[in-house]
């Protein structure tokens, strides 16, 4: 059965299309796009990428700052839409309220790609990642995990699954060359009277592919995020947030 939610809890959905390039974007070639992006994402300005590096030498450790090339950062005027680009990846962030897959968040994908595609020579893709930040406020305390979740917390049966704090990931393959990374952890409650739990999870796809192809992968790693979600809760999580079949 599949389900939609009229109270979804996604804080933010982010996807990130990295490129295969002869070599990184300048900032001048990032700089571009910022006319192509100043009528939907109106708030924009350019950051400089940094790192560290470690350096180990007779005397100790030295870490040394180092710049990689500028971010270009662009907002709607809400500050709920975000396209960002760099040196070799485009970033698109949906945060709250999200509007769905269908409905907005695949399409922004799909335009601010051809938008970077139509001004800068990309030869193709070499990873599409899809991550979904689930903030989940629950109206008990302590919490108790059985209530709400369909999978049990991976301590021994003698240590009771409620409250407590408690972080967690756990990686693996997943058919058709994808890996995910399911992530979860208490979080302080926005209020008294609830428990807070962060759901956070990535689905990765790694190889090579053209700008044609990439309709079909971001199909693929779109597909496990809503049935993970919807796995992790039972009808009470369900019923909280609104599920209904579709």
């Amino acid at each position: 059965m599949k389900r939609r939610y009229r109270l979804p809890p996604i804080l933010e959905a982010v996807c990130e299309i990295h490129f295969e390039l002869e070599s990184p974007f300048t900032s001048e070639q990032i700089a571009l796009l910022e006319p192509v992006w100043k009528p939907s994402y109106p708030l924009i300005q350019t950051n400089e990428e940094k790192g560290v590096q470690f350096q180990i030498g007779i005397n100790g450790v030295e870490v040394k700052d180092q710049t990689s090339g500028k971010r270009l950062v662009a907002r709607s005027e809400d500050g709920t839409r975000l396209a960002q680009l760099s040196n070799g990846f485009l970033a698109v962030n949906q945060l709250k309220p999200y509007p769905g897959w269908k409905e907005s968040f695949r399409a922004a994908i799909h335009l601010r790609l051809k938008d970077v595609s139509d001004h800068l020579p990309i030869k193709g893709v070499k990873e599409i990642n899809l991550r979904y930040i689930d903030r989940l406020d629950f109206p008990q305390v302590p919490l108790k995990w059985p209530d709400w979740f369909s999978f049990n917390l991976p301590v021994p049966t003698v240590i009771p699954s409620i409250g407590g704090k408690f972080q967690f990931q756990f990686e693996r393959e997943l058919e058709g060359g994808l890996v995910v990374v399911f992530r979860f952890a208490a979080v302080d409650p926005v209020k008294a009277d609830c428990s807070s739990v962060m759901l956070d999870t990535t689905v990765f796809w790694k190889g090579s592919a053209s700008l044609e192809e990439c309709t079909d992968i971001l199909e693929r790693v779109h597909k496990p995020q809503s049935s993970i979600f919807d796995e992790s809760l039972t009808d009470q999580s369900r019923d909280l947030f609104g599920a209904y079949s579709v």
